[in-house]
């Protein structure tokens, strides 16, 4: 909300923290869902301050300190994995696996934050652009 006497920028930076959260922070949250991340990984998809007109939409899932976040957006290349013993659940027959060594075949990352930023970097500059515009006069 605009008062008498406030200038276009400080009326966009009262706005700009929401605003990013709508376009990009809703787009990064729906494309997360889409490509099967489950909820409580969803959620870690948040918006902050940067400081004066600025915001970013944070995805910050480091469960054990790992930057599990960064993998799903990037990718990472093949490696051997090795465990005394490393175990996990068949999602198939639901029986225990125990191993000492896998290969890891890699993976090509989402882009999640990537194609947000790409697809709500508009729909933020036209809600701008329309209060710059509104606000100005």
């Amino acid at each position: 909300m605009s008062y008498p006497g406030d200038s276009v920028a400080d009326v966009i930076d009262s706005l700009i923290v929401g605003w990013t959260d709508q376009t990009i922070g809703e787009i990064a949250r729906t494309l997360a869902t889409a490509v099967g991340l489950e909820e409580h990984v969803v959620r870690t998809i948040h918006t902050i301050r940067t400081g004066y007109l600025g915001a970013a939409v944070v995805f910050d899932y480091n469960p054990d300190k790992k930057p599990v976040a960064l993998w799903l957006e990037t990718g990472f290349n093949a490696h051997d994995i090795y465990g005394d013993p490393l175990t996990w659940i068949d999602p198939r027959t639901g029986n225990s696996i125990f191993a000492t060594h896998v290969f890891h075949p890699g993976f090509a990352g989402y882009g999640i934050m990537e194609r947000a930023v790409d697809l709500g970097t508009p729909i933020l500059e036209k809600l701008v652009k329309e209060e710059m515009e509104r606000t100005a006069f």
